[in-house]
């Protein structure tokens, strides 16, 4: 009976060991219980070829659950105090707890300016904030410059970029930016407005020039004449962009008569004393003609006692139109003091000069024919002729 019992598990655990135990049925030997009960009894199925044994320790992990941590949260190798962010727009480290857990410990606030999902942080909350469009900078906004909104700092600003077009009106008014500066211009005729630098400058129209902040022919104007903007004196226009006065008798005498009238005759040197006011330079000699048709030349004289002295100027020859202000230009200008001075007259023809009907002149005339560089003293050849009328004779200068 032993030998049956220990031949067949030897048989059994062979076959276990290699998997090939095989079922046969009815040629089992009896195995007794291991308490040595009833011989009858014998061991359960064993199981087919191929089959796996069963697990003679009980339940057990699977395999697969061999190395996990356990409870969830818990992290191998906690790195106490790694950059963590606690909230938006916040800044915090990592916490080890002593259960191996983590937490993420505030620190502090991101810096303003930082993008968080609505816009920018600014003191540790996430602001609506849109960068990039155009603006106006300053304050008040400066129209003169451009800009582009920026969330740098936390909040919208807008922020310089640069200037506008010089020249660009602002303000209102006259103004126009200059240089990112609004400057503001004067509002002169005759002219334009341009920048120098950061401030207004005027640009006078070609053939005016700026005199006292305005724009004016320079040329003409007795109130601005000439490139030092003169203000010409009392009487005085302005020739060519110099101060020129009539000295003597350049306004016409009523001359539609014969009492009006006097006609010079040819060959005969005839004239009258003027009174210069001021220094001047000489530059013409005029008369005021009735009838027309000769032609002649002017000369001045210096004042020798009540009578003509030395030559100091003479114009050359020109014909004389009828009813005209006929000024001669002098062959050389020369500069003169104030005083009396003598305005003689030389025609080749007869010809016939207004003057007025007033008594009480005295005229100076010479036969000669020509302008003697020293008047003569003695008659003759010089002689007077008092308590007669005026001629309309002129000396032009230059104040």
């Amino acid at each position: 009976m032993k030998s049956s019992f220990s031949f067949a598990l030897v048989s059994a655990l062979v076959l276990l060991l290699t998997g090939g135990l095989v079922h046969c049925v009815g040629n089992e030997p009896a195995i007794p219980s291991g308490d040595g009960g009833d011989d009858n009894t014998t061991m359960g199925d064993a199981p087919a070829q191929g089959e796996a044994m069963p697990d003679q320790r009980g339940d057990g992990p699977d395999a697969g659950e061999a190395g996990e941590t356990g409870e969830t949260g818990a992290v191998d190798g906690c790195a106490s105090g790694a950059p963590c962010d606690p909230a938006t727009c916040a800044t915090g480290v990592t916490v080890c707890t002593d259960a191996g857990k983590t937490a993420c410990s505030p620190t502090g606030t991101t810096p303003d300016g930082t993008t968080c999902d609505a816009g920018v942080c600014n003191n540790g909350a996430c602001n609506p904030c849109t960068a990039g469009g155009d603006c106006t900078p300053g304050s008040p906004p400066n129209a003169c410059q451009t800009g582009k909104y920026s969330c740098s700092t936390g909040q919208q600003a807008c922020n310089a970029t640069g200037n506008v077009t010089d020249t660009t009106p602002c303000g209102g008014g006259s103004s126009i930016c200059c240089g990112g500066n609004c400057a503001s211009c004067s509002t002169t005729t005759n002219a334009t407005d341009t920048c120098s630098g950061t401030t207004c400058k005027v640009n006078c129209s070609s053939g005016f020039a700026l005199c006292g902040g305005e724009c004016v022919d320079t040329t003409s104007n007795p109130q601005a004449c000439g490139a030092s903007c003169r203000v010409c004196p009392t009487g005085a226009g302005c020739v060519n962009s110099f101060c020129t006065i009539e000295y003597g008798y350049s306004t016409q005498f009523t001359c539609n008569s014969a009492s009006g009238i006097d006609v010079f005759p040819a060959g005969e040197v005839i004239g009258e004393g003027i009174l210069i006011q001021s220094t001047i330079t000489v530059t013409a000699l005029g008369l005021i003609s009735r009838n027309g048709g000769g032609s002649g030349s002017l000369a001045l004289y210096t004042d020798a006692g009540g009578r003509p002295g030395t030559l100091k100027a003479q114009t050359g020859s020109m014909s004389i139109p009828a009813n005209a202000n006929v000024p001669i230009p002098v062959s050389a200008t020369v500069s003169v003091p104030a005083g009396t001075y003598w305005i003689m007259s030389e025609f080749a023809s007869n010809s016939s000069i207004c003057v007025d009907s007033a008594a009480g002149n005295t005229l100076y005339y010479e036969v000669t024919g020509s302008f003697p560089s020293t008047f003569p003293t003695t008659s003759p050849p010089a002689e007077s002729i008092p308590n007669t009328v005026h001629i309309n004779f002129y000396v032009v200068g230059q104040d």
